[in-house]
């Protein structure tokens, strides 16, 4: 209303139906445009729909109209001496001809084979699609055993020892409870880490929303609440009050943001300056004929190359790769990516070797150099002077639930240059077969 465009994460109702009012508009502009360009005759053909359409509104008033009452609709029309419906379509099909009356016809082109468009958007999770079912049963069976390692951890715990499993290895799993943790570590950045450090109640008013939307937290009476964020807890789930529910979630991300990024350094989320890191930072890499096999080469060559791990989907990658980072921060003149992930390991082992191995199970590599390609490109589009071997830093995967360990759960990935250089040269088809023949 304002006239300045405004983006809105949780919409009500109204901001809904205002998105829709405005959708609609634009198309009925493009639809004004290409209805009074033609300089002779206009063919208009009509199709079913599910939204509203620009040529739905103006024949119906609610912009609702179904096939059937399509001709009924048009009839108003057909009374123009320059409309008419053409007569030689398929019966499912219907077109209206805006036609200068001075101008002969000419036939309309009919299409003999169908047209294959290898334009599509990809992104690391497309490309981890395994085409071959042994590779899905190999994947399931990995699945398998680590639930069945996850029982009998549990199953040798004595009752004592089990109250002294820690939430960050108790805590639920699966992908919703990763999310949680991502969504929870996005507020916290909105907030400021260093902010949420020295004011760690201020936790709750964010974890309030977010563990009752995911279940992790019911409410039962005014002053009743369920805990149901422990993976082996028995029903009845216990019940507290709402303070005392979400206080373990509170102090185990305040340890969070505590914890030592880089091995024999101080640096943590809550040491972070003001205005140095940003969450969720969305990018879009445009792709020219990328063969994803060549891509697995580059990245298998440079990045843990003495380590087996599964191949990737098979495809050809052709018009956008998109994702988004968990958080992007500068530290030293250095920038940096890094992921959240809530693996669990049923040992509790998160040793670097064991990182290394949930790196390549998952290929978390090919995530890690295309994220480093995305941050490359935005800096140089972006910084002045910019000189990627002194400003381009590599990746940080952080395992969360490893605090324990010595190495807290911190990965950190070192992406060399000639990698970046590849993929972004590869990605933009400029990298032909021969200079990838030794890969």
């Amino acid at each position: 209303q304002d006239g300045e465009l405004r983006v809105v994460l949780q919409a009500t109702e109204q901001q809904t139906q205002q998105a829709e009012r405005e959708r609609l508009a634009e198309d009925m502009r493009k639809l004004y445009v290409a209805l009074t360009r033609a300089r002779h005759y206009c063919w208009v053909g009509l199709m079913p729909v599910k939204e509203q359409s620009a040529i739905g509104y103006l024949l119906s008033d609610d912009a609702l109209l179904s096939p059937v009452a399509l001709p009924e609709q048009l009839s108003p029309l057909l009374a123009q001496p320059d409309i008419r419906l053409a007569d030689n379509l398929a019966q499912q099909r219907t077109q209206v001809l805006l036609q200068d009356q001075n101008v002969e016809l000419l036939p309309y082109a009919q299409m003999t084979r169908s047209v294959k468009e290898l334009w599509w958007i990809a992104s690391y999770s497309a490309l981890l699609e395994q085409h071959q079912q042994d590779s899905k049963a190999a994947e399931l069976f990995q699945e398998l055993q680590q639930e069945l390692a996850a029982e009998q951890v549990q199953e040798q715990m004595e009752p004592t020892a089990a109250k002294a499993v820690t939430l960050a290895q108790g805590f639920v799993r699966g992908s919703q409870a990763g999310t949680f943790l991502h969504d929870a570590l996005e507020w916290g950045a909105v907030q400021g880490f260093d902010r949420l450090a020295q004011q760690p109640e201020l936790w709750q008013e964010g974890l309030g929303p977010l563990t009752q939307k995911y279940g992790l937290v019911q409410q039962l009476s005014e002053h009743s609440w369920q805990i149901r964020y422990w993976a082996e807890q028995q029903a009845p789930y216990p019940e507290t009050d709402h303070l005392a529910a979400l206080l373990p979630l509170q102090q185990w991300l305040t340890e969070l943001i505590q914890t030592p990024l880089w091995p024999d350094q101080q640096t943590s989320l809550s040491t972070l300056k003001d205005g140095s890191y940003r969450a969720e930072l969305e990018f879009w890499l445009s792709v020219e004929q990328c063969s994803s096999a060549q891509l697995d080469a580059l990245v298998q060559q440079y990045l843990w190359s003495e380590w087996p791990r599964p191949a990737l989907r098979t495809t050809q990658l052709q018009g956008m790769l998109k994702g988004f980072i968990d958080l992007t921060l500068e530290q030293d003149g250095r920038y940096w990516v890094l992921d959240y992930k809530s693996n669990y390991i049923a040992d509790g082992q998160y040793d670097s070797p064991a990182l290394v191995q949930q790196m390549l199970a998952h290929r978390y590599d090919v995530q890690a150099a295309l994220y480093a390609v995305a941050i490359h490109r935005l800096l140089k589009s972006r910084l002045p002077g910019y000189q990627p071997e002194q400003q381009l830093g590599g990746a940080l995967y952080w395992f969360l639930r490893g605090g324990e360990a010595a190495s807290k759960g911190v990965l950190a990935v070192d992406i060399p240059l000639v990698l970046v250089n590849k993929l972004d040269a590869l990605l933009q088809g400029q990298l032909v077969a021969k200079e990838l023949a030794h890969v």
